[in-house]
């Protein structure tokens, strides 16, 4: 079990109501794990099956999984902040992914594609934070010194609907997209596609104020059960009318003390 870590945090994930009428599995997955020492740091994968393939919510979840345990062996030593070991770093967990999935799909006798997903991975240490993306999705932060909200990097879309890049393509490692910075954010919001057309300006992808500000102040005052409160909140009928998709949402405030 993670250790709980010294900061308001939040994470849910719904069923989106296409999966939920058809009573088929919900392809999103997403998890998050905190390590005092030897480094203290937060982790926290989102990954989102690809909606036509067969597995793809296990290669969601296997995904997650790995990366999980990925950085907390990687982070036995300080996170470098160098352009370029953060880009090796991040090929070397696609592929120590691609390994896990390939090995799935040779039991299963099934092509790697049917595991196909995205995935969105965020790591906070006392140095700064790093973020990694192949696919859509989004990671939105306000920083410290700012009153608006910006999003890291914007989400990959492929030429027709529902388009995206996966980590199971042949050359996923050239799609990976990295952001850091060597102060943390005062909010952070890390998701799945399934709420870009209500969080997202539509062509911008610019974060939309009136949706991110109520979600700040809600996880830097909310002390008691924040994700289940969040998990209503994706659950209402609202989003239902504007996405059809799986959604899920991780939500933490940076505390000046965080890693002290």
């Amino acid at each position: 079990m993670s250790l709980l870590p010294p900061l308001p945090i939040a994470l849910a994930r719904v069923k989106g109501l296409t999966h939920r009428t058809n009573k088929t599995p919900c392809q999103d997955f997403g998890a998050w794990t905190y390590q005092r020492a030897p480094y203290p740091a937060l982790i926290v994968a989102l990954a989102d099956g690809a909606g036509s393939e067969t597995f793809s919510q296990e290669g969601a979840y296997l995904a997650v999984q790995k990366t999980l345990l990925f950085f907390k062996d990687f982070l036995k030593n300080p996170l470098s902040f160098s352009p370029s070991i953060l880009k090796a770093t991040g090929e070397s967990l696609i592929n120590e992914i691609q390994l896990l999935l390939k090995l799935k799909a040779f039991l299963k006798k099934k092509p790697l594609e049917a595991f196909a997903t995205t995935l969105l991975v965020f790591i906070a240490t006392s140095k700064g934070y790093a973020f990694f993306q192949i696919g859509d999705g989004f990671c939105v932060i306000r920083r410290a010194y700012a009153s608006d909200y910006t999003i890291l990097l914007p989400p990959q879309k492929g030429e027709h609907v529902n388009e995206t890049n996966f980590i199971t393509t042949e050359n996923a490692t050239r799609s990976l997209s990295i952001s850091f910075d060597t102060e943390l954010p005062a909010f952070l919001a890390l998701s799945t596609d399934g709420i870009e057309n209500v969080a997202l300006k539509n062509t911008s992808f610019m974060p939309y104020l009136p949706f991110f500000k109520p979600l700040e102040s809600f996880i830097t005052s909310e002390k008691e059960n924040p994700s289940e409160k969040l998990l209503a909140f994706l659950s209402s009928p609202r989003f239902d009318r504007r996405s059809f998709d799986d959604r899920t949402l991780f939500l933490a405030s940076f505390a000046e003390n965080f890693f002290s």
